[in-house]
């Protein structure tokens, strides 16, 4: 079959992805704590036929049931040594199921930790682990890896990052609240801008109702560049004793696909609740339904995790010259954050840190670290390549770059791999 960037390309309808992994494990027997992902190596019949279910409702997109298969999630299992044979046998699975007519998404979920300083993983831990996972998954044959279920944008950004060594289309999902931003606080349109920036090939949202995505959606859809891949919940969870209920029927779920599609979706599956007969009646609700072109912003923007500033003529700054905070070739982290603090920044306003008098090795835990207290959207000024890479590197939006003195077809270089927009008319 065709890869897939190029098949979204060509077809006039929307795509049908599959519905809830979960939820039919736990249909087919899946035990209160037991490792979903452990039944690729011990029931993997039970998983080829929920793909076969998927794929007979009418799924051209199947994920694999790799969601918490890293090595941080599956040690609490005591399998933090079979990452390789979790993802593995969890891809092959699929793709004996997909056969030529249908495409296989490595599923990427989070790690259930939080980053530095507010837990103990640092940018690179994560990195580390999601390469561990997708290279897993791609041996095996994943046709594209569906990065999902993110709320921190700088745990995205790692397995983003790390999903960008392998030669697969990436799609990128967050999961909002029902009040409209992820768990960290990004909303729609600073996630969308952001994430079209760093480069992402499809860009959506998983593990919402449909509902309260309808609320959100056209700030996802107006900000960003590439396709559009929704899974939505089946209604809003409903606590019952110790079980989460989502009480929307396969009918009202499907009623949802046209309101999505005439904002400009281009695929779509489920997520928690739905299964086989959500998914089949929205493919049939969607038979006869085209793709909408929907027309963009092509406004550029600087962005925080939280934050978005246009980039204009009136453009406003505050810069902190990192040099005064440094010790020994070590950047004392906590003044900076400090001092960035205590700037009073206007509504079109950012602050510039200027790293072009330094050359310390902390550059990247700085970043980490002053992000996590800052609001702002940052910019970086640099006369150094190697200085601008780890700046940009583990910042969770589109950072501003001031680099006159470097070699510019470098710097593009940089921007390409990390996201970032070149800025030259402050004020």
């Amino acid at each position: 079959m065709q890869e897939l960037l190029q098949y979204i390309k060509e077809s006039d309808r929307p795509l049908i992805a599959d519905g809830a992994m979960g939820t039919m494990l736990i249909k087919y027997g899946l035990q209160t704590g037991q490792c979903p992902e452990e039944i690729n190596i011990s029931n993997p019949g039970m998983l080829e036929r929920i793909h076969r279910e998927y794929r007979k409702a009418g799924a051209i997109i199947l994920q694999t049931n790799t969601f918490g298969a890293n090595r941080i999630k599956l040690e609490s299992y005591g399998l933090a040594d079979k990452v390789g044979k979790v993802v593995g046998e969890g891809v092959k699975i699929a793709k004996e199921v997909a056969g030529d007519d249908a495409f296989v998404g490595l599923s990427v979920g989070p790690t259930g930790k939080l980053m530095k300083p507010y837990g103990t993983l640092s940018f690179n831990d994560l990195y580390e682990v999601f390469i561990e996972q997708i290279a897993a998954g791609v041996q095996a044959g994943a046709d594209c890896i569906c990065i999902e279920t993110m709320g921190d944008m700088g745990e995205l950004k790692a397995a983003y990052l790390a999903a960008r060594e392998f030669n697969l289309p990436i799609s990128c999902a967050v999961s909002f609240e029902s009040g409209g931003r992820t768990l960290m606080g990004t909303g729609p349109d600073v996630y969308a801008r952001t994430v079209s920036n760093w480069g992402s090939d499809i860009i959506g949202t998983n593990c919402i109702s449909p509902e309260s995505l309808l609320k959100i959606f056209e700030k996802i859809i107006n900000n960003c560049t590439g396709p559009v891949y929704i899974r939505p919940n089946a209604g809003e969870p409903i606590l019952k004793g110790n079980e989460t209920l989502y009480p929307m029927t396969a009918e009202d779920f499907a009623s949802f696909g046209s309101k999505f599609t005439e904002k400009g979706a281009k695929i779509l599956g489920g997520c928690c609740g739905t299964m086989p007969e959500h998914v089949s009646l929205l493919e049939k609700t969607l038979e006869n339904e085209k793709i909408k072109s929907i027309g963009k912003d092509n406004r550029k923007w600087l962005t925080s995790a939280v934050d978005s500033v246009e980039i204009t003529n009136n453009l406003k700054s505050s810069l902190v010259n990192i040099r005064n905070y440094v010790n020994k070739d070590f950047i004392e982290t906590q003044k900076v954050a400090n001092a960035l603090g205590e700037i009073q920044i206007s509504d079109s306003g950012i602050i510039v840190m200027d790293f072009s008098e330094i050359s310390c090795n902390n550059v990247a835990e700085t970043i980490e670290f002053v992000q996590a207290t800052v609001r702002t959207p940052l910019a970086f000024k640099v006369n150094s390549v190697e200085i601008l890479k780890r700046a940009l590197r583990p910042y969770k939006g589109i950072a501003g770059v001031i680099a006159p003195d470097l070699n510019q077809s470098d710097v593009s270089e940089v921007l390409e791999a990390y996201g970032g927009e070149i800025i030259d008319n402050l004020q």
